[in-house]
Order: structure tokens, then C-alpha cells, then sequence
């Protein structure tokens, strides 16, 4: 069987105190009711947003 919930997390970067919004999706795989593999996909931008990178952006 084969999953995939999605969740989403918000809060404050502890770093640059930038606000953090971020959505997940996981793809779960279940075999005779134990997990047996997972993958998580979320936004990276979001993240180094978050913590300020990067510094030097192209123009």
C-alpha cells in the first residue's frame, strides 16, 4: 500500500527570525503493516528563504 499525506508546517527562523511557511507531501510505502520506505518532497526555497540564503542573488 502506498500513501502519500500531505502536512504543512509554519513558524519563526530561530537564525533571522524570518517568517517559515512551508508544505510537505511524503510518499509512504506500507509491506504487512510496517513502513518500509518513505520520502518527504517540501519547498527548499522556502527553507533558505527562511534563513537567508542565499546572500548574493543573481540580478
Amino acid at each position: 500500500m502506498r500513501s502519500s499525506p500531505e502536512y504543512e508546517v509554519h513558524g519563526t527562523s530561530a537564525v533571522t527570525g524570518r517568517p517559515y511557511d512551508n508544505r510537505f507531501v511524503s510518499v509512504v510505502t506500507v509491506r504487512d503493516r510496517k513502513v518500509t520506505h518513505w520520502r518527504d518532497y517540501r519547498d527548499l526555497i522556502a527553507a533558505f528563504d527562511a534563513q537567508g540564503r542565499p546572500q548574493h542573488r543573481p540580478s
